[in-house]
């Protein structure tokens, strides 16, 4: 039988060691998905009362809508709650994005997996984390991203 490799899956990222299994990579993406999930929990408890609000629409869309938040539905959700000007949301989503608790994917803004353990908190709920599947899909964007732009800065 002859193996036939799709040209997708042809090339590593430098940083994978040749010798890695896809059970190794899932083992490291979910290791670094429960890295994630403490270090949000830990942000969660001390996120200001505003951002708080803010991240938990940017969360709620993730989990349960079918599309990402994109930044004009954002402001539109954040004017419904709270008659703040584009300014400070768009401030509040810059401090969100510093820590690491969402992301700009084009116009959209997407939790990262710390985002929604900053809004969920692990450590204090009695039902599961949301599905695996879930956070592994956005913690692959996350790295993703960052192995990109690491790409671009280095070139």
């Amino acid at each position: 039988m002859t193996a036939i490799m799709h040209p997708q899956f042809d090339e590593r990222p430098a940083d994978w060691p040749s010798g890695e299994t896809r059970l190794q990579r899932r083992a490291l993406l979910d290791l670094s998905i429960d890295e994630e999930l403490v270090r949000g929990d830990r942000r969660g408890a001390d996120l200001a009362p505003r951002l708080r609000v803010l991240l938990a629409l940017i969360v709620d869309a993730e989990l349960h809508a079918a599309e990402p938040l994109g930044e004009r539905a954002l402001i539109e959700a954040r004017r419904a709650r709270r008659p703040f000007g584009t300014a400070r949301l768009r401030a509040d989503v810059e401090a969100l994005c510093a820590m690491n608790l969402v992301r700009r994917d084009g116009r959209s803004v997407r939790a990262t997996v710390a985002g929604v353990a900053a809004i969920e908190r692990p450590s204090l709920l009695e039902r599961p984390h949301p599905p695996r599947a879930l956070l592994r899909l956005l913690r692959q964007a996350e790295l993703d991203r960052v192995h990109g732009a690491s790409t671009r800065r280095s070139a």
